[in-house]
C-alpha cells in the first residue's frame, strides 16, 4: 500500500522486534486525497498481512494544510513529525494511540 503513495512519511509503528508490527503512514494518492494508512505485518503467517486506509478529500487536505499554514506538498511531513514525541511507544494499546491523535493536528 505504502509504495502506491505520492509524498509519503512514516508516523509511528510498533516494536519492530514483535512478530505482528502495525506501521501509520500518511501520504498522497494520484489524485491528491490525503491517505492515512494502517499496515498490519505478520512476520509468522504473510497471509494474515493487511492494510486500511482512511481517504481525506483534496479540498480537506488543503483545508487542513491551511490551516496549520504548510503547503498541501508538506502536509505528510507535517503529520509525522507532529506525533514524533510518541514514536518510542514500545507496542502502544488502544488508549495510548488514541491519545497520540487526540492531541494531534488531525483530531
Amino acid at each position: 500500500m505504502v509504495h502506491k503513495l505520492w509524498k509519503s512519511s512514516h508516523i509511528i509503528s510498533s516494536d519492530e522486534d514483535q512478530i505482528i508490527v502495525e506501521d501509520l503512514y500518511v501520504g498522497f494518492n494520484t489524485d491528491m486525497n490525503l491517505l492515512i494508512a494502517l499496515e498490519h505485518t505478520d512476520y509468522e503467517d504473510k497471509a494474515n498481512g493487511c492494510s486500511v486506509t482512511a481517504i481525506v478529500s483534496k479540498e480537506n487536505a488543503y483545508l487542513l494544510s491551511q490551516r496549520h499554514k504548510v503547503s498541501m506538498s508538506l502536509l505528510p511531513e507535517f503529520l509525522s513529525s507532529s506525533q514524533e514525541e510518541h514514536s518510542s511507544l514500545m507496542n502502544p494499546d488502544c488508549n495510548q494511540v488514541q491519545e497520540c491523535f487526540r492531541q494531534s493536528p488531525i483530531g
